[in-house]
């Protein structure tokens, strides 16, 4: 969208570029997370901008686990909410799923989905009773 935003700037003008160049920059923003997994859970948020973040927190996740998804054939692209199941999906292959403590599912593509889940278990493992 954003290429083609370039091409009308230069074509027809600014006035029917504004749109494709508003939607491609939103992509390139929101496109690609930064996902951290640490003592206190779970965080997401998009790489260029520090917001809108998304995190769940240690306490909410029983168990951590690793799925392979297939944008359109299971999930859908972005973010998601299904019935029993939410997350946000990038990508087709490897992500990382949390069983919450609600009973529901949530779904992040990564890099590396069986490192996050490992160290994610750990983690449950040691918190206090």
């Amino acid at each position: 969208a954003f290429c083609a935003g370039l091409v009308l700037v230069f074509t027809v003008g600014t006035g029917p570029a504004i749109a494709p160049l508003l939607l491609g920059l939103t992509a390139a923003m929101l496109g690609s997370l930064r996902v951290t997994v640490d003592r206190r859970g779970l965080s997401l948020a998009p790489r260029v901008l520090p917001l809108p973040r998304v995190r769940i927190p240690l306490s909410r996740i029983e168990e951590a686990r690793v799925r392979d998804i297939r944008v359109f054939k299971n999930f859908g692209w972005g973010y998601r909410v299904h019935p029993g199941v939410s997350g946000i999906v990038l990508r087709s292959g490897e992500a990382i799923s949390l069983r919450l403590a609600t009973g529901s599912e949530f779904l992040v593509s990564i890099d590396d989905a069986r490192t996050a889940a490992g160290l994610l278990n750990s983690l449950i493992d040691r918190r206090p009773a």
